[in-house]
C-alpha cells in the first residue's frame, strides 16, 4: 500500500476505481466513463490505478473496453456475470480487494456507492472511502432509498464527497455535506481535442446515414436523456424542413424510441447507430447537436461537441446552464417542451452566423474543462484523504 510512516513515502498510492461495468455507451454510462479517464489519467509516478467492474456482459463492446485499458496498463478486477447474483458479486469484491490492496476507494453511481460503504462497514479504517456524484438528482427507480443513503448512511461512511459542477456541490451542502468533506472537479476531456490538428485524425468507421443538415445526440438510451422529446420535435421540425438526426447510444429504450419514430414517420430520417467507436468523427459531420436531457451533473458529450465547433441546443437544467449559456455558447430550452425545442433548432437551422457564433464562443468557454485539470484535481482530493 502507499502508506506514510514517519514521513518516508513507501509507495504510490493505490486507487481502485469502483464502477458497475465497462460496456460504455451500453450498460455503462458517463460515470463509468468519468472513472475509467481518471484512471488513465492519473499521475502514474504518484498513483497506482486499477478499475473495479461489478458486472460482466460478455459482449464485445465488453473486450474492447477490456483491450483498451490493458493497453493503458490499468488492471480490471470483478465482471462478475450478471447471472451469479448479487451475494458472488459482493464476496468477489471483497476476496479481489485484499489482492489489490487499495488505498482508496472510488465509486461513481448509487449502485458503486452502496458497495463503497458497505466495504466501510465490513473493514473500517481498511482503506478511505471517496465518491463522486455524478447527477443532481438521484435514487430516481429508488427514492425510498434517498434519505437513508444521501442522508445518513453515505455523509458517515464517505470521507470526501466530490460533485462534478457547481450545481451538485451546491446540492451536497445543502443535504448536509460539510464543505471540509466536499470538493469540486469539474468534468472534462483531453485537451488534445482543441488542437487544430485533432479533427483531421478522426475518421469514420462507416459512411453516415441520412441527409444534411444533420443534428445528433449522443447517450444512452434512457429515460433521463430525453430522446423521446427530440423525436416530437423532430415530428414538427422535419413537416418544413430537410435534414436528419443521428442517434449514438444503446440502451433500454431502444425498442420503444424506434416504435415512436415508426408512428411519427420518420424512420427514413431519424437513423440508430448504436454504440460507436467512431464518436468524434461523427460529430464533425454534425449541423447541430442536441441534448434535451431531464437531468444531469455536468455533460462531457456536450464539451466534446464544442470542442469540434458544433453548436449545441441543451436543456435549461442545473449542471448543463454552468456549459450552455443561453444565446452566447448554446441555446437553452425547457425540459419535455417539444414545440421549444423545435423553434429552438428551426432558428439556428436558418442562421448560419448565429450557429457559428455561438460555437466559437462555445470552443473559447470549453476549454477550460480538461482531463489533465481533472486528473490533477481528483489527485489532490486523494492525497488530501
Amino acid at each position: 500500500m502507499g502508506a506514510t510512516i514517519g514521513g518516508e513515502n513507501m509507495g504510490r498510492l493505490r486507487v481502485l476505481q469502483l464502477i458497475r461495468g465497462i460496456t460504455i455507451g451500453a450498460e455503462a454510462g458517463g460515470g463509468e466513463y468519468h472513472a475509467l479517464r481518471i484512471a488513465r489519467f492519473l499521475d502514474r509516478t504518484q498513483f497506482e490505478a486499477g478499475v473495479y467492474a461489478v458486472w460482466s456482459h460478455n459482449t464485445p463492446l465488453e473486450n474492447r473496453w477490456r483491450s483498451r485499458l490493458q493497453d493503458w496498463e490499468i488492471p480490471v478486477f470483478g465482471l462478475t456475470p450478471t447471472g451469479n447474483g448479487m451475494r458472488a458479486a459482493w464476496s468477489k469484491l471483497r476476496r479481489e480487494i485484499k489482492g489489490f490492496q487499495p488505498d482508496i476507494i472510488h465509486s461513481h453511481s448509487e449502485w458503486t456507492d452502496t458497495l463503497n460503504a458497505g466495504l466501510r462497514l465490513a473493514r473500517p479504517g481498511g482503506f478511505r472511502h471517496v465518491h463522486t456524484v455524478h447527477l443532481n438528482q438521484r435514487w430516481q427507480s429508488r427514492p425510498y432509498l434517498r434519505k437513508i443513503m444521501d442522508g445518513v448512511l453515505l455523509p458517515r461512511l464517505i470521507d470526501r464527497h466530490v460533485a462534478v459542477s457547481q450545481a451538485v456541490l451546491d446540492l451536497l451542502n445543502q443535504n448536509g455535506i460539510p464543505a471540509d468533506q466536499s470538493a469540486l472537479c469539474f468534468n472534462g476531456i483531453d485537451e488534445a481535442a482543441f488542437s487544430p490538428t485533432f479533427a483531421g485524425q478522426q475518421f469514420l468507421t462507416t459512411p453516415l446515414p441520412g441527409r444534411a443538415p444533420r443534428l445528433g445526440i449522443v447517450g444512452r438510451l434512457t429515460p433521463q436523456k430525453g430522446h423521446d422529446t427530440l423525436i416530437a420535435a423532430l415530428e414538427r421540425l422535419f413537416q418544413d424542413r430537410p435534414g436528419s438526426l443521428l442517434v449514438v447510444g444503446d440502451g433500454p429504450l431502444k425498442a420503444a424510441l424506434q416504435d415512436q419514430v415508426e408512428a411519427a414517420r420518420l424512420a427514413g430520417r431519424i437513423h440508430f447507430l448504436g454504440v460507436r467507436q467512431d464518436v468524434w468523427a461523427i460529430l464533425r459531420h454534425l449541423d447541430l447537436f442536441v441534448l434535451p436531457s431531464r437531468w444531469e451533473g455536468f455533460p462531457t458529450v456536450i464539451l466534446e461537441a464544442m470542442s469540434q465547433h458544433v453548436p449545441v441546443i441543451a436543456s435549461n437544467i442545473p449542471g448543463t446552464r454552468e456549459l450552455v449559456h443561453d444565446g452566447e455558447t448554446g441555446l437553452l430550452v425547457t425540459v419535455d417542451d417539444p414545440a421549444e425545442l423545435a423553434t429552438a433548432m428551426d432558428r439556428l437551422l436558418g442562421d448560419e452566423k448565429l450557429r457559428q457564433r455561438l460555437s466559437e464562443q462555445a470552443f473559447v468557454h470549453a476549454r477550460q474543462f480538461t482531463l489533465q485539470k481533472m486528473a490533477h484535481c481528483y489527485a489532490q482530493i486523494y492525497q488530501s484523504v
